[in-house]
């Protein structure tokens, strides 16, 4: 379903396509991973997005490769509908850290042979810089539990 529901204020950052139970929920991700980014790294996720991104909650059946480099973000539905929320937090801050790697490294034909590896090290470096773990931790809280029952209800 297509919500085009802006997910940070002041920020052309946009739930493009999601479920109407998401838009709440990841609004609140979004803020709060948006405000733990510096200025200057705000600025290179944008620009990736040639001033715009868009984010949307697919099934994984939907992912046919990789994301636009610049301007999307994709999340997997069943990560969002089975996922605690500071592994969601992390996915979120991980796409955001991608997205100045990518600014940072442009050059699309030394990133394909480049070892994958580089890549993610760089971005750790990056989550790190930011406060956030280089993986993610999966401890459900009360409120986890919660929205979780609330969403196999729903379904």
């Amino acid at each position: 379903m297509y919500l085009n529901h802006p997910l940070v204020g002041d920020f052309p950052i946009t739930l493009r396509r999601a479920e109407d139970r998401d838009r709440d929920f990841l609004t609140a991700i979004f803020a709060e991973v948006w405000t733990e980014i510096p200025e200057k790294d705000r600025t290179a996720i944008l620009a990736r997005g040639y001033g715009r991104i868009d984010v949307d909650v697919l099934d994984f059946r939907s992912f046919s490769g990789p994301a636009e480099l610049g301007g999307e973000i994709r999340l997997n539905r069943h990560n969002i509908d089975t996922n605690p929320r500071g592994a969601i937090v992390h996915r979120v801050a991980h796409e955001f850290a991608r997205k100045v790697d990518d600014f940072n490294h442009p050059d699309i034909v030394a990133r394909i042979k480049e070892q994958r590896g580089d890549a993610e090290r760089r971005i750790a470096a990056i989550l790190k810089r930011w406060g956030y773990p280089a993986k993610a931790k999966m401890e459900f809280t009360p409120a986890d539990e919660n929205r979780l029952s609330a969403n196999r209800k729903e379904l």
